[in-house]
């Protein structure tokens, strides 16, 4: 009994560790660009800890101070099952098309998200950064979710979809 009862704490110590581990994913610096015709927006995600981040899009910060990790992260999840079923023939935004182009890798693995942080807390789900299931992209990237209110037209998923890369 004494044996099973120290086997399982280690199980736990070791469950808690990981968690702890994958909260601080989040930590550190991204970068991405979306090419799109003529434009290019520049994106940085730079989380110093992990309840405060700050966003840059082509030079503009944005400081995001209620970061939490999102235990129910099913909208990204659906968000990234609808860009896995566009039909890109049937699509002619330059912008939805760049995205795609940029989160095709994760795509084509098969892989989906396997934890997510609202950067917007307590005013959930307009900003989402999650990390995928699969190596290598859990290591490299993370892929920012950014709410798309005005995206009702064909191959919008919602959410506007950008690959970061993790700096060093």
């Amino acid at each position: 009994m004494r044996m099973q009862l120290i086997s399982l704490m280690s199980v736990v110590a070791l469950a808690i560790g990981q968690a702890a581990a994958a909260n601080d994913e989040i930590v550190g610096q991204f970068d991405g660009s979306l090419k799109a015709n003529s434009k290019v927006l520049n994106i940085t995600l730079d989380c110093r800890s992990k309840t405060e981040c700050v966003t840059t899009w082509n030079g503009s910060e944005t400081r995001m101070n209620g970061v939490k990790p999102f235990a129910k992260f099913d909208i990204a999840t659906t968000a990234l099952e609808c860009a896995r079923r566009r039909d890109l023939s049937q699509i002619n935004n330059p912008e939805i098309l760049a995205e795609q182009s940029a989160v095709a890798p994760l795509l084509a693995s098969g892989g989906t998200f396997d934890m997510c942080w609202d950067l917007n807390s307590p005013t959930p789900t307009y900003t989402l950064a999650c990390v995928a299931d699969r190596t290598p992209f859990r290591a490299s990237s993370l892929y920012l979710l950014v709410a798309n209110p005005w995206g009702r037209g064909v191959g919008q998923c919602g959410y506007m979809i950008f690959t970061l890369k993790r700096n060093g």
